[in-house]
């Protein structure tokens, strides 16, 4: 978990690749990160089984070999 400083709030970068179970997420602060208000970007986020917020905003980034252009997903 990586947490930087923004004007209003906090940011924290949460990559649950290692996650073996939704149940390690007490180990690292989830829910009271998830209950601070602050904006959360969660890489694999599919490891969290049910304990997204249901008002989270899925964000796809592709990525295509020897392509320099990117393409972003916005679902809501």
């Amino acid at each position: 978990i990586h947490e930087y400083r923004a004007p209003k709030s906090a940011v924290f970068h949460i990559d649950l690749y290692r996650l073996d179970s939704p149940d390690q997420l007490t180990n690292i602060g989830w829910d009271e990160i998830i209950s601070s208000r602050s904006l959360i970007l969660v890489e694999w986020p599919e490891r969290a089984g049910g304990r997204l917020p249901d008002d989270h905003l899925p964000i796809d980034l592709d990525y295509v070999p020897d392509d320099p252009t990117r393409r972003i997903l916005l679902a809501g």
